[in-house]
Protein backbone atom coordinates (compact mmCIF):
# COMPACT_ATOMS: atom_id res chain seq x y z
CA UNK A 1 0.00 0.00 0.00
CA UNK A 2 1.40 3.06 -1.03
CA UNK A 3 0.94 6.10 2.14
CA UNK A 4 0.97 9.74 0.88
CA UNK A 5 3.34 12.54 2.54
CA UNK A 6 1.41 15.22 3.84
CA UNK A 7 2.35 18.56 5.15
CA UNK A 8 2.26 19.33 8.83
CA UNK A 9 -0.93 21.46 8.90
CA UNK A 10 -2.82 18.64 7.42
CA UNK A 11 -3.56 17.66 10.93
CA UNK A 12 -5.27 20.32 12.18
CA UNK A 13 -7.47 19.76 8.67
CA UNK A 14 -8.43 15.78 10.24
CA UNK A 15 -9.62 16.85 13.21
CA UNK A 16 -12.05 19.34 11.06
CA UNK A 17 -12.95 16.57 8.75
CA UNK A 18 -13.73 14.46 11.71
CA UNK A 19 -16.09 17.06 12.89
CA UNK A 20 -17.33 17.35 9.07
CA UNK A 21 -18.00 13.39 9.52
CA UNK A 22 -19.65 13.41 12.78
CA UNK A 23 -22.28 16.52 12.17
CA UNK A 24 -23.47 14.49 8.95
CA UNK A 25 -24.86 11.59 11.72
CA UNK A 26 -24.07 12.58 15.10
CA UNK A 27 -26.25 9.82 16.77
CA UNK A 28 -24.75 6.84 14.62
CA UNK A 29 -20.96 7.69 15.90
CA UNK A 30 -21.89 8.65 19.40
CA UNK A 31 -24.06 5.77 19.30
CA UNK A 32 -21.26 3.34 18.47
CA UNK A 33 -18.51 4.97 20.58
CA UNK A 34 -20.67 4.87 23.96
CA UNK A 35 -21.17 0.99 23.44
CA UNK A 36 -17.60 0.39 22.88
CA UNK A 37 -17.04 2.48 26.03
CA UNK A 38 -18.92 0.83 28.26
CA UNK A 39 -18.48 -2.66 26.87
CA UNK A 40 -14.20 -1.76 27.38
CA UNK A 41 -15.40 -0.50 30.91
CA UNK A 42 -17.87 -3.64 31.81
CA UNK A 43 -14.93 -5.65 30.89
CA UNK A 44 -11.63 -4.42 32.43
CA UNK A 45 -14.23 -3.67 35.78
CA UNK A 46 -15.93 -7.30 36.24
CA UNK A 47 -13.43 -9.80 34.80
CA UNK A 48 -10.36 -8.64 36.09
CA UNK A 49 -7.03 -9.88 33.91
CA UNK A 50 -9.11 -11.82 31.71
CA UNK A 51 -11.64 -8.83 30.62
CA UNK A 52 -8.25 -6.73 30.11
CA UNK A 53 -7.28 -9.66 27.77
CA UNK A 54 -10.50 -9.58 26.18
CA UNK A 55 -10.56 -5.86 25.52
CA UNK A 56 -7.61 -5.86 24.16
CA UNK A 57 -8.37 -8.85 21.72
CA UNK A 58 -11.64 -7.32 20.65
CA UNK A 59 -9.72 -3.35 19.79
CA UNK A 60 -9.35 -3.88 16.40
CA UNK A 61 -13.29 -4.94 15.49
CA UNK A 62 -14.59 -2.91 17.75
CA UNK A 63 -12.20 0.08 15.96
CA UNK A 64 -13.67 -0.96 12.45
CA UNK A 65 -16.55 -1.10 13.71
CA UNK A 66 -16.67 2.77 14.52
CA UNK A 67 -15.06 3.78 11.33
CA UNK A 68 -17.56 1.65 9.71
CA UNK A 69 -20.01 3.69 11.16
CA UNK A 70 -18.01 7.13 10.29
CA UNK A 71 -17.48 5.78 6.56
CA UNK A 72 -21.59 5.73 6.29
CA UNK A 73 -22.07 8.83 7.74
CA UNK A 74 -19.01 10.48 5.65
CA UNK A 75 -20.46 8.99 2.28
CA UNK A 76 -23.96 10.47 4.03
CA UNK A 77 -25.46 6.73 3.77
CA UNK A 78 -28.59 5.45 5.51
CA UNK A 79 -27.28 2.74 8.47
CA UNK A 80 -27.92 -0.79 8.13
CA UNK A 81 -26.17 -3.60 10.03
CA UNK A 82 -24.58 -4.51 6.40
CA UNK A 83 -22.64 -1.28 6.22
CA UNK A 84 -21.56 -1.85 9.84
CA UNK A 85 -19.93 -5.04 9.18
CA UNK A 86 -18.04 -4.22 6.08
CA UNK A 87 -14.97 -5.97 6.66
CA UNK A 88 -15.62 -7.73 9.70
CA UNK A 89 -17.29 -10.72 9.13
CA UNK A 90 -15.00 -11.65 6.45
CA UNK A 91 -11.72 -11.22 8.47
CA UNK A 92 -13.16 -12.03 12.11
CA UNK A 93 -9.84 -14.57 11.97
CA UNK A 94 -7.30 -11.86 10.80
CA UNK A 95 -8.65 -9.08 12.97
CA UNK A 96 -8.98 -11.48 15.89
CA UNK A 97 -4.77 -12.10 15.06
CA UNK A 98 -4.24 -8.69 14.82
CA UNK A 99 -5.86 -8.39 18.71
CA UNK A 100 -3.41 -10.91 19.68
CA UNK A 101 -0.58 -8.59 18.19
CA UNK A 102 -1.78 -6.15 20.25
CA UNK A 103 -1.85 -7.77 23.36
CA UNK A 104 1.37 -9.45 22.79
CA UNK A 105 2.91 -5.30 22.31
CA UNK A 106 1.01 -4.22 25.37
CA UNK A 107 2.80 -6.99 27.28
CA UNK A 108 6.13 -5.60 26.14
CA UNK A 109 5.40 -2.29 27.26
CA UNK A 110 4.23 -3.26 30.75
CA UNK A 111 7.66 -5.50 31.18
CA UNK A 112 9.21 -2.04 29.74
CA UNK A 113 7.39 -0.14 32.27
CA UNK A 114 8.08 -2.75 35.18
CA UNK A 115 11.91 -2.53 34.19
CA UNK A 116 11.86 1.11 34.44
CA UNK A 117 10.33 0.92 38.32
CA UNK A 118 6.81 -0.87 38.29
CA UNK A 119 4.00 0.79 39.19
CA UNK A 120 1.88 -0.01 36.17
CA UNK A 121 0.02 -2.79 38.20
CA UNK A 122 -2.28 -0.25 40.34
CA UNK A 123 -3.94 0.06 36.51
CA UNK A 124 -4.52 -3.93 36.36
CA UNK A 125 -4.75 -5.82 39.64
CA UNK A 126 -7.65 -5.27 41.73
CA UNK A 127 -7.53 -3.59 45.22
CA UNK A 128 -7.18 -6.75 47.01
CA UNK A 129 -4.29 -7.58 45.27
CA UNK A 130 -2.15 -4.28 45.27
CA UNK A 131 -0.89 -4.84 49.19
CA UNK A 132 1.23 -8.20 47.59
CA UNK A 133 3.01 -5.41 44.93
CA UNK A 134 5.60 -4.08 45.92
CA UNK A 135 6.37 -1.15 43.52
CA UNK A 136 2.85 -0.25 44.59
CA UNK A 137 2.07 -1.11 47.98
CA UNK A 138 3.46 2.46 48.62
CA UNK A 139 1.14 4.38 46.44
CA UNK A 140 -2.20 2.24 47.03
CA UNK A 141 -3.91 1.03 49.92
CA UNK A 142 -5.90 -2.17 50.57
CA UNK A 143 -8.86 -0.08 49.32
CA UNK A 144 -7.77 0.67 46.02
CA UNK A 145 -7.34 4.80 46.85
CA UNK A 146 -3.85 6.25 46.94
CA UNK A 147 -2.23 6.75 50.06
CA UNK A 148 -1.36 10.74 51.14
CA UNK A 149 1.35 12.08 49.42
CA UNK A 150 1.32 9.23 46.81
CA UNK A 151 -0.54 11.65 44.02
CA UNK A 152 2.10 12.73 42.31
CA UNK A 153 4.11 9.23 42.17
CA UNK A 154 0.77 7.57 40.97
CA UNK A 155 0.52 10.80 37.95
CA UNK A 156 4.28 9.64 37.47
CA UNK A 157 3.85 5.93 36.80
CA UNK A 158 0.85 6.68 34.69
CA UNK A 159 2.33 10.03 32.44
CA UNK A 160 4.93 7.07 32.17
CA UNK A 161 2.89 4.23 30.98
CA UNK A 162 1.32 6.87 28.29
CA UNK A 163 4.90 7.40 27.22
CA UNK A 164 5.65 3.70 26.71
CA UNK A 165 2.11 3.32 25.03
CA UNK A 166 2.54 5.91 22.63
CA UNK A 167 4.72 4.25 20.05
CA UNK A 168 2.24 0.96 20.45
CA UNK A 169 -0.91 3.60 19.65
CA UNK A 170 0.88 4.77 16.79
CA UNK A 171 2.09 1.63 15.11
CA UNK A 172 -1.47 0.10 15.66
CA UNK A 173 -3.22 3.44 14.24
CA UNK A 174 -4.13 2.44 10.78
CA UNK A 175 -3.77 -1.80 10.84
CA UNK A 176 -7.49 -2.27 11.78
CA UNK A 177 -8.81 -0.27 8.81
CA UNK A 178 -6.31 -2.11 6.64
CA UNK A 179 -6.95 -5.59 7.79
CA UNK A 180 -10.72 -4.77 7.41
CA UNK A 181 -11.15 -2.75 4.39
CA UNK A 182 -7.66 -3.30 2.77
CA UNK A 183 -7.49 -7.41 3.13
CA UNK A 184 -3.70 -6.94 4.40
CA UNK A 185 -2.37 -9.06 6.57
CA UNK A 186 -2.35 -8.82 10.15
CA UNK A 187 1.91 -8.79 9.95
CA UNK A 188 1.71 -6.71 6.53
CA UNK A 189 -0.46 -4.00 8.61
CA UNK A 190 2.10 -3.00 11.24
CA UNK A 191 4.35 -2.47 8.71
CA UNK A 192 2.65 -0.04 6.29
CA UNK A 193 1.33 1.59 9.37
CA UNK A 194 4.37 2.33 10.41
CA UNK A 195 5.89 3.47 7.35
CA UNK A 196 2.40 5.76 6.83
CA UNK A 197 2.83 7.53 10.63
CA UNK A 198 6.78 7.68 10.24
CA UNK A 199 5.88 9.75 6.84
CA UNK A 200 3.26 11.26 8.40
CA UNK A 201 4.95 12.15 11.93
CA UNK A 202 4.95 15.80 11.96
CA UNK A 203 0.96 15.88 10.40
CA UNK A 204 0.40 13.23 13.14
CA UNK A 205 1.88 15.41 15.80
CA UNK A 206 -0.05 18.81 14.90
CA UNK A 207 -3.19 16.44 14.84
CA UNK A 208 -2.40 14.42 18.24
CA UNK A 209 -1.94 18.42 19.73
CA UNK A 210 -5.42 20.01 18.60
CA UNK A 211 -6.82 16.86 19.35
CA UNK A 212 -5.57 17.50 22.67
CA UNK A 213 -6.51 21.16 23.22
CA UNK A 214 -9.80 20.42 21.29
CA UNK A 215 -10.82 17.37 24.07
CA UNK A 216 -9.37 18.71 27.04
CA UNK A 217 -7.80 22.46 27.77
CA UNK A 218 -10.95 24.33 25.03
CA UNK A 219 -14.03 22.07 27.19
CA UNK A 220 -12.04 22.95 30.77
CA UNK A 221 -11.97 26.58 29.88
CA UNK A 222 -15.59 26.85 28.82
CA UNK A 223 -16.86 24.76 31.38
CA UNK A 224 -14.67 26.48 34.48
CA UNK A 225 -15.91 29.87 32.89
CA UNK A 226 -19.80 28.95 32.53
CA UNK A 227 -19.69 27.39 36.15
CA UNK A 228 -18.12 30.55 37.67
CA UNK A 229 -20.71 32.03 36.09
CA UNK A 230 -23.62 30.51 37.12
CA UNK A 231 -22.22 29.00 40.86
CA UNK A 232 -21.58 25.39 39.66
CA UNK A 233 -19.53 23.62 41.79
CA UNK A 234 -16.73 21.45 40.68
CA UNK A 235 -18.08 18.25 41.55
CA UNK A 236 -20.87 19.46 38.72
CA UNK A 237 -17.87 20.87 35.98
CA UNK A 238 -16.00 17.41 36.39
CA UNK A 239 -19.39 15.65 35.56
CA UNK A 240 -19.97 17.62 32.61
CA UNK A 241 -16.98 17.10 31.07
CA UNK A 242 -17.10 13.79 31.51
CA UNK A 243 -20.31 14.09 29.15
CA UNK A 244 -19.05 16.10 26.56
CA UNK A 245 -15.82 13.88 26.04
CA UNK A 246 -17.72 10.94 26.04
CA UNK A 247 -20.55 12.12 23.62
CA UNK A 248 -19.08 14.55 21.66
CA UNK A 249 -15.07 14.29 21.91
CA UNK A 250 -14.76 10.58 22.10
CA UNK A 251 -16.76 10.47 18.43
CA UNK A 252 -15.16 13.30 17.06
CA UNK A 253 -11.72 12.10 17.61
CA UNK A 254 -12.69 8.78 16.06
CA UNK A 255 -14.29 10.65 13.01
CA UNK A 256 -11.00 12.45 12.64
CA UNK A 257 -9.15 9.23 12.64
CA UNK A 258 -11.07 7.63 9.94
CA UNK A 259 -10.26 10.44 8.15
CA UNK A 260 -6.76 10.37 8.74
CA UNK A 261 -6.02 7.37 7.17
CA UNK A 262 -8.57 7.70 4.28
CA UNK A 263 -6.51 10.90 3.20
CA UNK A 264 -3.31 9.33 3.68
CA UNK A 265 -4.43 5.69 1.87
CA UNK A 266 -7.25 6.70 -0.19
CA UNK A 267 -7.22 10.74 -1.05
CA UNK A 268 -9.93 11.79 -3.70
CA UNK A 269 -12.60 9.13 -3.39
CA UNK A 270 -13.56 6.43 -0.55
CA UNK A 271 -12.54 3.54 -2.61
CA UNK A 272 -14.21 1.51 0.09
CA UNK A 273 -17.51 2.81 -0.22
Amino acid sequence: MQARRLPAARGAHWLLEGLRVFRNNPPLITSLTITWLLLAQLLAQTMGAPGQLLLWLLTPTAYLIIANGCRLADAKTAPSWRGLRHGVSNNSGPLFRLGGLLVFGYALVLLADTLLGGGVSILLLPPAETATAPATSALIGDDGVPQGGAEELLAFAVLRLLLLSAPLFLIFLFTAYMVGWDRVAPLKSLFFSAVAVWRNLPALFIFGLVALLFAFLAPAIVLTTIGQIFGMTPTAVFFAMRLLLVFFVAPVLFAGQYACYRDIFHPGVDDNA
